[in-house]
This record gives structure tokens, sequence and C-alpha cells, in this order.
């Protein structure tokens, strides 16, 4: 894949399922010490190309931000240096979501996110907004840290089951047209493909048009969480943020 620029989302595209993306990650984990129980592919030399590949060769994709607070909390995270190197602008998964009133989560390729969607409804799971009143009890219930609770610039979410009892909860910084998921956490399957799927939608509503992910790059993810992010339709790039700021934020309902 050549490396480059993809202006609003178009162009060419590295999905999270991509046989690249497993050759690299294969190769990647375990020398990073991401996993102890994945071996190194057939040939060190083939996986060592695939993540030169994935880190250096995926699409790139500008960041434009507001210097909102929440603008300024993304900006910060992806510049931030790690022994020298900007490691949060490399492979890193992105969804890009569509306009206003297009249509989400079509076609085959989304097939599993539909169904495991559809299972969280029948089991009476309901996604909205969580109130800063409730954040402790959930946190407590779902035996999460209570630190969580000095993140009031980001928007939370929360996923419950029919006896009001969290399923799942999410948070994540929004901007005018980026996001960046900090937590999610949803111990039932189901919740949270629905949680994620609330989270889109909400963010589709409000105009923006990323959501990146507070996670490592992508060649060293569980192979979990790249399943997961490939059946909701992120994708693998490079960032580069731009200097110039936006003028406003948006609201989230």
């Amino acid at each position: 894949m050549q490396g480059g620029e993809v202006p609003d989302g178009d162009g060419g595209r590295l999905r999270c399922s991509a046989p690249t993306v497993a050759r690299a990650a294969a190769f990647s984990r375990p020398l990073f010490g991401r996993s102890k129980f994945t071996a190194l592919p057939a040939s060190p030399l083939t996986g060592a190309r695939a993540a030169l590949e994935v880190v250096l060769g995926a699409p790139l994709l500008s960041v434009e931000l507001t210097g909102s607070p929440s603008g300024e909390l993304i900006r910060d995270y992806l510049l931030a240096r790690r022994r020298g190197v900007r490691t949060h602008l490399y492979a890193q998964t992105v969804l890009c979501i569509p306009p206003i009133g297009a249509q989400m989560l079509k076609g085959r390729r989304f097939r599993a996110a539909r169904t495991n969607i559809t299972r969280a409804r029948r089991e009476g799971i309901t996604c909205g907004d969580l109130p800063e009143s409730e954040r402790p009890r959930v946190l407590r219930e779902l035996d999460e840290s209570a630190s969580l609770l000095e993140r009031t610039v980001d928007h939370w979410w929360v996923a419950e089951m029919p006896d009001r009892s969290p399923a799942g909860f999410a948070l994540a910084t929004v901007d005018q047209k980026w996001a960046l998921l900090n937590w999610l956490v949803a111990p039932r399957y189901t919740a949270r493909y629905l949680l994620n799927s609330h989270i889109m939608l909400a963010l589709q509503a409000a105009g923006v048009r990323y959501l990146a992910t507070r996670s490592p790059m992508a060649v060293v993810q569980s192979s979990g969480v790249l399943y997961l992010q490939a059946r909701l339709g992120y994708e693998i790039v490079r960032l580069r943020v731009k200097s110039d700021r936006l003028a406003r934020p948006p609201a989230v309902g």
C-alpha cells in the first residue's frame, strides 16, 4: 500500500481485518510484550515488513481541532512523545463517521455488528447519556476506578439492563470534527456493540467526522480489539495534526 493523504476518509484504506495487519500484529505483539502466547509468524522477515508497511505506509489523515478544552486535550494526547517519538500518530485505528443523515453499519461487512446490536436490544439493553450524579454508582458497580470522575470535560454514555444495572459505560473527548474514545467497558459483548453504535450515532448527529481511540498502535493491539473494530468499520491510518485551530466545538446530545 502506498502511503498517501486521505482527505475526508476517501482514497486508500487499510482495514483492521487486512491480512497485512494480522501478519504485522503476529510479529509485533511478542516483541512489545503484548502477548506471551502469540507465536512469531513462520517468516519473521515477512512479519517485520508487514509491521513497517502498517506503521509507515498507512494512509495519512489530517486532524483538525479547535482551541476548545476538548480540542486541546485531544491535541495534547496525539502529540505526546514516548521516548522522543509521537507514537499516537502512527498506525492508529480511526472510525470515519458518515455525514448527518447517512445510514451507518450498512452492507455485508457490518452484518455481525448488526446481529449483535439486535441481540442486545432483545436482551433489553438500552443506551443513553450518563448524568454526572450517576457516574459514581456506575463506576462502583462495574468495579472501575473512581479517578475517572476527574474527566469532567468528557462526554459519558451508559448501557443499562432492564433493571437499570449498568451493562457498560464509555467516555470520549469530543471536539468539532474529531472525538477521542478514552474508555469503554462492557462485560457483555452484546452491550459492547450496542454502546459503540450508540456513540457513533450521537457523534454523527453532532457533526463529528472521526472517532479515534486511546489505544496503542494497531500492530500491538489484541486480536479481540482488532476483531471488534473491524466489524464496526475502523481503519488504520497515520495522523497529522494541523497547526491551525478551528473556530468552534460541537454540542453532543
